[in-house]
């Protein structure tokens, strides 16, 4: 049927304008790519084209997305056809609308039981949707919602998710044969930023979403996924061990599985809509404690026997809502573009905004991140865009809103701001030197490759003093900065040719400040492989590349010498990464350095002479509340240094809870569990025990 849209058909056209939008959003969403609509505008524009259709029933079409749940599957996949459907639950975005849902239930419940209704508070985990199917205790099939009937089967990239059990083992617990679990699928905020260096991906969920549906498991495998449960199927293959929501998840937490539990009792109505109108007021923790992405909270009615009270529509359950809040974006004007060298000789464009105030703090500036996101955008100096505060932390342009009257192209710089050399513009896939701005598969950068440019060397000494480095303390962006502009250094190893005489030509440089300096120079002259190799910021090298560089090669000697096909052959390090590796360690730069650290005594630590004892091997320890004498990085370092493994959730494959002051919510959630609490002490005498 041909439908004839005229001036006097503004619904049906509207109809046809928001079909072929949200599809195409859709369609970037599933290959991981921006699809130039947060969530929020996308659930909107899909609930006014719903109240559209059910207007004009006739003039819906066919490839309509609201007769979707998700996401149609990409070529190259099998699809399958899920068991029970994967619904999705349905959002609310203001207290009054999240408030109505809760009084509609209470109604419902006080006319069917003559009782209040008890519910269960978790995180809104921004990820991917996945469904985990066991049989006979093994994992045989990972499948992505899809359109909630067929999904893609994502099997071989699951067995490579930490977090997701191969083998499903319940301690007490006897499950049919068969078993389904559902969940998210996502990365963590922290080993986000460190893999998506480059800035490929504006965000964690579009990561992961690309991530799923990669053809080759070893690419997946390099995305350092993640996996939380939050509910099965069927509900009735638990039974007579989970009645309820709290006690489901306590039996996944059992599992081995992470689940996005945040309370850890039922709440009433009054309860959940108390806690709902505090969650987000400045000053509250709820989504500051947990290291991945939140896009809000989901309320789900506790006891599963209840559920068929509120039942189900075709598209999501009744007994669920997600209440989701606008707060963290808003409308600003970019006033123009710089370009911030870092310590890899990236040039990286920051977006100079029109101060606007998101989520209780201004925000005037914001990371571009590479020539691509500008693309992409569609980007000019005087338009007003959206910007984002991702996790309430990091603030990213997500979308131009209007074009400004007076719009100027970005034009990346010719010259090094600091050194004046001539800047390259790379391809991020392959590091080849483009003629012109081109976007590419990976990252096309701007690049300094002076080694010896003054700001990447003041940036580089401060990396490599700093924990992620070899640790020298007092060593900051000032102090760096003044040693490179007083000529004091000329490189990394230079430090440790420092004096306290040139030491006190610097401001505010004391005799025993300088003193103190040099001693704490002088006494990292063997430090452990992997930091050394990481300080060192060869460009592609990050944290996870140092160490499995440490652990194959056992020195710097091996390293050094390695060959391009040697480094490429090494788990998880890639042609691009060798090539990378292989061409410092054969740079004149890296020849000048290395005969200026072996004059100077500096050697670092073959592997085999820096391991510690075995104490914790096999043990999984997670860490709550502030110690006495480790920070965050130093504690985790020393867990994996004695053969354990640091965990940031509580679960039932956690072997202790080491505790210090104000801890939070893993203590209760440990003490539930019946999992062993240490304290520092303890601690400590557990690590000396061997």
């Amino acid at each position: 049927m041909t439908l004839f849209i005229s001036k006097l058909d503004p619904d049906v056209a509207r109809i046809r304008e928001l079909t072929d939008l949200l599809n195409q959003a859709n369609d970037k969403y599933r290959r991981g790519e921006r699809s130039g609509l947060t969530d929020t505008q996308f659930d909107k524009l899909l609930r006014e084209l719903k109240t559209l259709e059910d207007k004009h029933p006739d003039a819906a079409r066919d490839n309509s997305p609201t007769c979707r749940i998700g996401i149609e599957p990409l070529s190259g996949l099998v699809r399958v056809k899920h068991t029970i459907p994967m619904l999705s639950i349905e959002n609310v975005y203001t207290l009054d609308e999240l408030a109505k849902f809760l009084r509609k239930a209470d109604a419902e419940f006080m006319r069917r039981t003559h009782r209040e209704p008890q519910w269960m508070i978790e995180y809104k985990v921004d990820g991917a949707a996945l469904a985990l199917v066991y049989e006979n205790g093994e994992l045989v099939s990972a499948r992505t919602r899809g359109d909630g009937v067929y999904g893609d089967d994502v099997l071989v990239n699951a067995r490579t998710i930490s977090g997701v059990p191969l083998t499903l083992n319940i301690p007490g617990c006897r499950l049919p044969q068969r078993v389904e679990i559902r969940g998210e699928a996502y990365m963590k905020n922290s080993a986000f930023r460190n893999w998506n260096a480059t800035g490929k991906y504006a965000n964690p969920r579009n990561a992961t979403a690309g991530a799923l549906r990669l053809l080759d498991p070893r690419e997946c495998a390099k995305r350092p996924l993640s996996f939380m449960a939050h509910t099965a199927a069927d509900l009735a293959a638990f039974a007579g061990n989970a009645t309820t929501q709290s006690t489901f998840l306590y039996l996944m937490e059992k599992a081995g599985f992470a689940t996005p539990r945040l309370m850890e009792r039922w709440c009433t109505s009054a309860e959940v809509l108390e806690f709902c109108r505090t969650a987000y007021d400045e000053g509250s923790n709820v989504t500051d404690e947990v290291d991945f992405e939140t896009d809000g909270l989901v309320i789900k009615l506790d006891d599963f026997s209840l559920r068929e009270i509120l039942g189900s529509t075709s598209s999501a359950p009744k007994w669920a809502i997600a209440y989701k809040v606008e707060k963290y974006e808003a409308m600003t004007v970019l006033n123009d573009v710089t370009w911030q060298m870092g310590k890899t000789g990236i040039c990286a464009p920051v977006a100079e905004l029109e101060p606007v105030v998101i989520a209780g703090t201004t925000v005037s500036r914001a990371s571009l991140f590479n020539l691509d996101i500008i693309a992409e955008l569609g980007l000019m100096i005087g338009d007003t865009v959206k910007v984002e505060k991702a996790g309430k932390i990091i603030p990213h342009i997500v979308s131009v809103e209007s074009k400004g009257g007076n719009r100027r192209k970005i034009e990346p710089p010719k010259h090094c701001p600091s050194c004046r050399w001539e800047l390259a513009i790379l391809n991020g896939r392959n590091g080849e030197v483009l003629l012109g701005w081109e976007v590419n598969e990976r990252s096309t950068v701007v690049r300094c490759e002076n080694p010896s440019c003054p700001a990447q060397l003041a940036d580089k000494i401060v990396f490599y003093a700093s924990r992620d480095g070899i640790d020298i303390p007092g060593i900051g962006e000032q102090l760096a900065g003044a040693m490179v502009e007083a000529r004091l250094v000329g490189d990394i190893a230079d430090l440790y040719a420092l004096t306290e005489r040139q030491l006190m030509t610097l401001p505010r440089m004391g005799h025993g400040s300088a003193a103190k300096l040099v001693q704490a120079i002088q006494s990292r002259k063997t430090p452990p492989l992997e930091k050394f190799l990481h300080g060192l910021t060869i460009p592609n090298v990050g944290e996870g590349t140092s160490k499995r560089l440490a652990k194959h090669c056992r020195s710097l000697a091996v390293v050094a010498a390695a060959s391009e096909s040697e480094l490429a052959a090494i788990v998880d390090i890639g042609p691009i990464t060798a090539r990378s590796i292989y061409h410092y360690f054969h740079s004149n730069h890296w020849n000048t350095m290395a005969k200026k650290f072996q004059e100077n005594g500096v050697c670092p630590a073959d592997l085999e002479t820096t391991t510690s004892s075995q104490a914790l091997n096999g043990l999984t320890i997670v860490v709550t509340g502030t110690l006495e004498n480790y920070d965050r990085r130093t504690i985790e370092a020393t867990i994996e240094a004695h053969g354990g493994k640091s965990s940031s959730s509580v679960s039932g494959r956690t072997s202790y809870v080491l505790v210090g002051e104000k801890p939070g919510s893993k203590l209760a959630k440990a003490q539930a569990l019946g999992i062993p609490i240490l304290n520092e002490s303890q601690f400590n005498a557990l690590i000396n025990s061997v």
